[in-house]
């Protein structure tokens, strides 16, 4: 498998890539679940980090990169529990702030 800096990267700089047909799918460590963004979103790439609007997520946290709708790359994890009240009030809070698209277990 392809290490994940390598493949964000080449989104990034191949000239035969377009970002705007990836999205990542990162781990929330907040949320404990699976966010999806579209790499468009993506502010500033840095050694080990990506930052999107005011966070930073380190790159271990990605489990999945989308191209097109398909899945090109994913990092096997384990799932996560929390609970649902909370979930769905952090939920609200950042989609009305930020618009992000939460919660694709």
């Amino acid at each position: 498998m392809q290490p994940i800096k390598d493949l964000i990267n080449k989104i990034k700089w191949d000239e035969k890539e377009n970002p705007k047909d990836y999205e990542i799918v990162y781990i929330d460590r907040i949320l404990q679940q699976e966010v999806k963004i579209k790499f468009k979103n993506i502010s500033k790439i840095e050694e080990g980090f990506m930052e999107i609007d005011e966070a930073t997520i380190p790159l271990h946290r990605i489990v999945k990169v989308y191209k097109k709708g398909k899945l090109i790359w994913e990092r096997k994890v384990k799932k996560f529990k929390i609970d649902k009240k909370k979930e769905e009030e952090i939920r609200k809070k950042l989609k009305d702030k930020m618009g992000w698209v939460i919660g694709l277990q």
